[in-house]
């Protein structure tokens, strides 16, 4: 029982100091490390035929992140990430009545979750982990605000076999800054979230471009940057939540990237909205 205690007073640690301290890596990344070297190993002639390891990670803050990364990023993975707490029970309870008729049983992970699966535990659905990551993800979503939660997931997030992180995936693609990244270009980092080693961002299959068009379809739907403001609901205590809305508004003006036509709200709406919010 001292041990139990002890590992939960750790966790606990470990998630309160990733508040304030940017992780260098993650679980994943490890994992991912520790793969290379047993093939390497262990197989030689495979190692032979795989690339070098020579994996990307740069990390960026959210507020030098574009607003329609953090937009299309919820849009394809977790739309009702600004309400619920860690887990999307209307998601879980919709994937299970659709598997009971019939269909394939897929998951319901939301951005929290998988926050905490790739930062601190292994590849796998094995009970242990799957209990673990509920344990995870209660500890995030107390400690954390939301906007911690969506930075820390776009700077560990697997965008391509050796790319991590949106700071690296924006170089790597497109050349460009993360708070460069246009709507499109947000889209299709998205689109590949779901298995980055089988969809690619460099020569997008159908499918890819596909889920694509979804995604900035459900970015208008969700009313574009406007979305984003539900998280200051969470963030009101964190002092980078101006920064993070302030910091929307200046790239809609600069990039032109939250035009009505695109997004559904005018620039000068959005900061007639973030002049509401600081001064509250």
């Amino acid at each position: 029982m001292r041990w139990v205690v002890v590992l939960l007073l750790l966790s606990i640690g470990s998630v309160w100091l990733l508040r304030w301290v940017n992780p260098p890596g993650s679980a994943f990344m490890a994992w991912h490390w520790l793969e290379m070297q047993r093939v390497a190993l262990f197989t030689p002639q495979d190692a032979a035929l795989t690339p070098a390891l020579n994996w990307r990670h740069d990390w960026v803050d959210l507020n030098a992140i574009a607003a329609p990364v953090a937009i299309a990023v919820i849009a394809a993975e977790d739309q009702r990430f600004p309400q619920h707490r860690g887990f999307d029970v209307v998601e879980m309870r919709q994937a299970w009545q659709r598997f009971q008729t019939g269909g394939k049983l897929r998951g319901a992970s939301t951005i929290s979750q998988q926050t905490a699966k790739n930062l601190f535990l292994w590849p796998g659905r094995d009970p242990v982990r799957k209990g673990l990551e509920a344990w995870f993800t209660v500890l995030i979503e107390t400690l954390w605000p939301k906007e911690r939660i969506l930075e820390v997931y776009l700077n560990i997030a697997q965008f391509g076999p050796e790319i991590f992180g949106i700071g690296a995936a924006s170089q790597h693609y497109f050349d460009r800054a993360a708070h460069q990244l246009t709507q499109h270009q947000a889209s299709l980092l998205a689109a590949v979230l779901p298995n980055p080693n089988i969809y690619r961002i460099e020569a997008p299959s159908p499918q890819v471009k596909r889920r694509a068009a979804w995604i900035r379809r459900q970015m208008r739907q969700l009313g574009g940057v406007n979305y984003l403001y539900q998280l200051k609901k969470t963030v009101d205590h964190a002092p980078a939540a101006d920064t993070f809305f302030l910091s929307i508004t200046e790239q809609c003006s600069v990039t032109l990237n939250c035009q009505s036509a695109d997004w559904g709200v005018s620039t000068k709406a959005a900061k007639t909205d973030v002049f509401t919010a600081r001064t509250l």
